[in-house]
């Protein structure tokens, strides 16, 4: 999804009283790690800062037979990159 898509559906979301509080994507036949390819598209263009720092980012690897696993990924100010999170299930 385009950057700017993105920052529009947040906006929208705001005006309609909806929080969007986070991403999720697939590596598919891959282990659940944090990507440089993640990194980079999770970062404002051309910068080293987060396009939405305030964001959990999901990613699940996927394989033949199904879910294979899963983790969030949330940005750390102090380690200026993304780092491993729990995640909860309610």
């Amino acid at each position: 999804m385009d950057p700017g898509d993105v920052r529009k559906a947040f906006e929208e979301s705001g005006k309609n009283g909806l929080d969007v509080i986070g991403f999720y994507h697939s590596h598919p036949d891959h282990e659940v790690y944090w990507s440089n390819e993640d990194h980079k598209a999770a970062m404002w263009a051309g910068t080293d800062e987060p396009s939405f720092p305030d964001a959990i980012n999901v990613v699940i690897s996927v394989g033949a037979d199904g879910m294979k696993g899963m983790a969030a990924f949330v940005w750390s100010a102090e380690e200026h990159g993304f780092i491993k999170t729990d995640l909860i299930e309610s």
